[in-house]
């Protein structure tokens, strides 16, 4: 008994099928005993550059037969990158689907060839080309391979007269070595770079072949299930999403997104509860009085490239469980009828407690800058000839570094524990990507409610006595997206 376990560090296993375009989004799964064998050929030569040729391929001649495999749960997901194309410009991109198969960082897949008894040499071999082995599949694919003794139950055989077929079983076709007398053919062919195939037309390399394995159903998870909200567990504050839909809308749509965030949230707890929502979700009652403790709507851009991929839901004063419950289970964003609807799928929930332990989720900074336009809720005042009226700090009274100042002090009023604000600064655009955004660009009105003050928004700098933790959101609309800021790492 021969067996080789292999473990996913960041937990996402990123590989694209032998005949697939990546742009197909099909993951491999299991992973081809052909992409085994490149690994080992890959780490032998970048770390044991002195070993004979002969001497690895003898040890890959042996462990060409296709293993038997051992496979954890799998989810698959996906991201999209834009990357440089250059074909009609220096600007040029082109959009890239990285799929990927998301596993548990503890699990590891297992290849074991029963039949197989290795020697004393030959496994010292293994051991040291196994250790070298730092990734699997494409380059983010960390990981760490190694000898094991006891593999378990396979779950994932290649397909022969003995494997029983049923309905807990599939059928998948993947990439192996040919069964070859020749060991030094078989690493040669191994070691193929796939663009001498491409120009010599070639879908697959020179010595290899197609094995079927039969994997069990559900092998690769594919429907999304909610995550439940425990039923004794302290309010949520925090529910995230990540927003997914083709195209995702502008950052500068923030409020809408907001609004439309709000209409959904209250409507799928009236469904899925039959009650009417409470004042800490719809911002309707004494708990909205001055205390902005009721729920914010925060379209997110965390990627920062000029669209918003993320949706959070902020309570400061903690959210029903039966309302986050809701929540989780069935929010969905649907704009006007010839748009597509922007389906959410669940990032995570906190506690106030988790995030005050573990504030990465929502930032901790000394300095915040503006993510979205800080919007006044009062007219900046002047005399009757139209001179500004300033401020012992030399500030336009009710401009807005006098107005954040004035929101600041009554959030501190209602939370002494908040630091003083020190200095307020001006920002005069957002950059995002290669694009500038003037915060002029933003939507500012809301569709139902009193619009702002004025038509104006701002960026701002803001400087803090003490690191404060987040979300931060002030001004006109701040529960609907306006007047976010980011923590500033300095």
């Amino acid at each position: 008994m021969t067996a080789i376990a292999l473990r996913f560090l960041a937990g996402r296993f990123h590989a694209t099928p032998w005949g697939h375009h990546v742009n197909e989004g099909v993951p491999e799964w299991p992973p081809s005993p052909w992409r085994l064998l490149r690994a080992l050929v890959a780490s032998a030569k970048r770390t044991l550059p002195d070993l004979p040729d002969d001497r690895l391929a003898d040890l890959l001649a042996k462990l060409a037969a296709p293993p038997h495999v051992t496979l954890p749960p799998a989810c698959p997901g996906m991201s999209r990158h834009w990357m440089p194309w250059y074909k009609k410009g220096p600007h040029d991109r082109t959009l890239v689907f990285d799929t990927f198969l998301a596993v548990d960082p503890q699990a590891e897949v297992v290849f074991s060839w029963p039949d197989l008894a290795l020697g004393d040499s030959d496994l010292d071999l293994l051991k040291q080309i196994l250790a070298g082995l730092t990734y699997f599949g494409r380059a983010e694919s960390w990981a760490e391979a190694r000898l094991v003794d006891e593999p378990g139950s396979p779950n994932c055989l290649p397909l022969t007269p003995e494997v029983r077929l049923g309905p807990d079983v599939e059928l998948v076709e993947v990439l192996a070595p040919a069964v070859a007398d020749d060991p030094l053919a078989l690493l040669h062919a191994l070691m193929v770079d796939t663009g001498d195939m491409r120009r010599a037309n070639r879908l697959v390399p020179e010595g290899s072949r197609w094995v079927t394995y039969a994997r069990p159903v559900g092998a690769v998870w594919v429907d999304p299930v909610p995550q439940p909200v425990p039923v004794e567990s302290p309010p949520v504050q925090l529910i995230r999403f990540a927003l997914s839909g083709k195209p995702l809308p502008p950052l500068t749509d923030a409020l809408r997104v907001g609004e439309l965030a709000r209409r959904a949230a209250l409507k799928v707890v009236n469904e899925r509860t039959g009650e009417t929502p409470s004042p800490v979700l719809s911002g309707h009652g004494s708990i909205a009085k001055g205390q902005h403790g009721h729920a914010h709507f925060l379209p997110e851009d965390r990627d920062a490239d000029g669209r918003i991929d993320h949706l959070a839901i902020w309570v400061p004063a903690g959210l029903d469980l039966t309302e986050a419950g809701a929540l989780v289970g069935g929010m969905r964003l649907f704009r006007t009828w010839h748009e597509p609807e922007l389906e959410l799928m669940l990032e995570g929930y906190w506690t106030e407690e988790e995030l005050t332990k573990h504030p990465a989720p929502v930032g901790h900074s000394a300095v915040w800058e503006s993510e979205t336009p800080y919007v006044l809720t009062r007219h900046p005042k002047r005399t009757r000839t139209g001179v500004p009226k300033m401020t012992e700090l030399g500030e336009q009274r009710d401009g807005p570094e006098d107005q954040v100042r004035r929101e600041w002090a009554l959030r501190q009023a209602a939370n002494p524990a908040l630091p003083d604000l020190l200095k307020v600064e001006r920002v005069p655009f957002l950059v995002r990507g290669s694009r500038t955004l003037r915060w002029i660009e933003f939507r500012r009105w809301r569709e139902t409610g009193g619009g702002p003050a004025t038509g104006l928004g701002y960026g701002l700098r803001l400087h803090f006595a003490a690191p404060v933790r987040g979300p931060l959101a002030l001004g006109y609309a701040c529960h609907f997206g306006l007047g976010q800021f980011r923590p500033v790492v300095t």
